[in-house]
């Protein structure tokens, strides 16, 4: 009898614990939705955001931000099939300040960065803050 109350005892237990399995544990989501944010002045400037995995890149899309001789702010959503980890921005107008195309900026999700982006004579183009959210699942 002590047997048996002890493994009905068990079995109700186990019946009031929560079930569920969390998204970063393996939970099922459709798509990701990852939130790119990016400020720019004195001009404006565009380039190509790539979002991506250890395994590779997801998906590009292109992030720019426009100005009037002020600081704007610009940000767009990017849907992907898996979580993201890392982003890439890169720009075919921006050169370092000696005229050399300047190198990508990388970044972990949910980073923010600075850029300087110059002209192909040196000047400063424009400058500001660029940068991609932590994903949120869709279902």
């Amino acid at each position: 009898m002590k047997n048996r109350l002890i493994a009905m005892t068990l079995i109700l237990a186990a019946m009031l614990m929560p079930i569920g399995v969390p998204s970063v544990q393996g939970g099922k989501y459709s798509s990701y939705d990852t939130t790119w944010t990016m400020s720019c002045g004195p001009n404006g400037v565009s380039g190509t955001l790539t979002l991506s995995t250890r395994k590779g890149p997801l998906k590009s899309e292109t992030a720019s931000c426009s100005s009037s001789g002020t600081t704007y702010y610009s940000t767009g959503v990017v849907n992907t099939l898996s979580a993201p980890t890392n982003w890439t921005w890169s720009s075919s107008a921006c050169y370092t300040s000696v005229g050399t195309p300047a190198s990508s900026i990388l970044g972990k999700v949910g980073l923010t960065l600075h850029y300087n982006c110059n002209e192909l004579t040196g000047p400063l183009l424009s400058s500001g803050e660029i940068g991609a959210g932590v994903p949120v699942g869709v279902k």
